[in-house]
């Protein structure tokens, strides 16, 4: 069964922010009044009362991608000064 973008986003935020029931808290101050200001794509994005900053739902979260350098491909997470692993 395939979940639908609204679903998704739904399951996301209550694993996220499990502790206030999926309801988004701001990461910078920890505020729970916050309001929906989605972006023109539809991304989903809030906005919080307290401080006026934007977030969203992965925002404050590591990414898959963080410590290589995307565009140099998958070997490029190499600390300087040891070999390379491809020719």
């Amino acid at each position: 069964m395939r979940l639908s973008p609204r679903e998704a986003e739904t399951l996301s935020a209550a694993i996220r922010w499990s502790a206030t029931g999926g309801r988004p808290v701001c990461p910078g101050c920890a505020c729970d009044a916050v309001y929906d200001c989605r972006r023109a794509t539809s991304a989903p994005r809030w906005r919080c009362k307290a401080c006026r900053k934007d977030f969203s739902l992965t925002q404050g979260r590591r990414p898959h991608h963080r410590g290589r350098d995307r565009r140099r491909g998958p070997q490029s997470h190499a600390r300087p000064g040891t070999p390379e692993l491809r020719p």
